[in-house]
């Protein structure tokens, strides 16, 4: 089901769309009763995650995922995982940027090759659930959060690029430097810096932006 997609499940029964790879499994009718009573969890054992339903399950997919990597180069982003119901509560987030809009955030790291090989279920307060932070990382906010969460399964650091978006950063999230920022005051505007960093901007047709912790004294720019 997951490589063949149809409007809905129960084409996948259908005379005309029948999918014997399916189909031939089980009946419809089996399928729809494990569907429906399909459970990971007891309900006594609700800790107060709001994903405590599946969590078991999540850190089994995780697992898998966590065996396989690939290269030194990592892209982290949001993902949508698609859902319109009306049964997720607070669970159901809307981005409208993304080709799917509503429902749940997920935040993943994957390799050159589009495979995921670590996530993070969105869940405001139990998104870094299994996560430990100093209270310095906790400072630098959620974008930087999830990236130093993410980076830490990395298998082989020495080496390794990551590359997110605006989102995922901020002045205190680059890593310090030894080098001193230059603080050139006839700058058009004075580029705002912070001690480790520099970031200048210059307005062409549209206004561009760019972060650097590398800085010397004789930096110019072009």
């Amino acid at each position: 089901m997951g490589i063949i997609n149809l409007p809905a499940y129960t084409d996948y029964w259908n005379n005309d769309l029948r999918i014997p790879n399916v189909a031939n499994i089980m009946s419809l009718k089996r399928y729809q009763q494990i569907r429906r009573y399909l459970h990971f969890v007891d309900n006594n054992e609700d800790d107060g995650d709001r994903y405590f339903k599946i969590r078991l399950l999540l850190d089994m997919v995780r697992e898998f995922f966590l065996k396989y990597e690939e290269g030194q180069k990592f892209s982290i982003d949001e993902i949508m995982i698609p859902y319109k119901g009306k049964k997720a509560g607070s669970r159901k987030q809307y981005m409208k940027m993304k080709p799917s809009k509503w429902g749940f955030k997920m935040f993943a790291r994957a390799g050159i090759s589009g495979y995921i090989c670590d996530f993070l279920l969105y869940g405001v307060d139990d998104t870094f659930r299994q996560c430990n932070f100093t209270d310095a990382e906790r400072s630098l906010g959620l974008g930087a959060m999830v990236v130093l969460a993410l980076c830490k399964s990395i298998h082989n650091k020495p080496g390794s690029t990551v590359f997110f978006d605006n989102f995922f950063t901020s002045f205190e999230a680059p890593p310090p430097c030894c080098a001193r920022t230059s603080r050139r005051a006839d700058w058009p505007g004075r580029p705002p810096s912070r001690d480790h960093a520099l970031s200048p901007r210059w307005p062409p047709s549209k206004s561009s932006s760019k972060v650097s912790t590398w800085a010397c004294e004789n930096l110019a720019l072009q």
